[in-house]
């Protein structure tokens, strides 16, 4: 199954910027990603909002519920003294992770 694990940063200010930018050129130079086997990370800044960056890490996982990555965990707790951080785990369009419910009173037998 395809997913992507997204991490939004928005920074109040420019005065941590080139730290921001040197930790985005460690990520693309993949020091920080090792270990993520078949996952490829994009760094990616809004064109409206000049302090709003977005990691993105693409990984094939084979159960739906694979959650959050120790690297996706990793980086959202170093961005976090940058500024206000999201971090969410989405599904490739056409799969779920929700899983069928069972009929309520499908396993009830009628005595009668």
């Amino acid at each position: 199954m395809q997913l992507v694990e997204i991490i939004t940063i928005r920074s109040p200010g420019d005065e941590d910027r080139a730290k921001m930018f040197e930790l985005f050129a460690q990520i693309k130079r993949a020091d920080i990603a090792v270990g993520l086997g078949n996952a490829a990370i994009k760094v990616y800044s809004s064109p409206f909002i000049e302090n709003d960056f977005s990691i993105h890490i693409h990984r094939i996982v084979s159960e739906p519920d694979a959650g959050k990555s120790h690297v996706g965990l990793q980086l959202a707790r170093l961005m976090k003294p940058f500024g206000l951080i999201h971090h969410s785990v989405w599904l490739e369009n056409g799969q779920s992770a929700i899983r069928p419910r069972h009929k309520r009173g499908a396993n009830f037998r009628n005595p009668c």
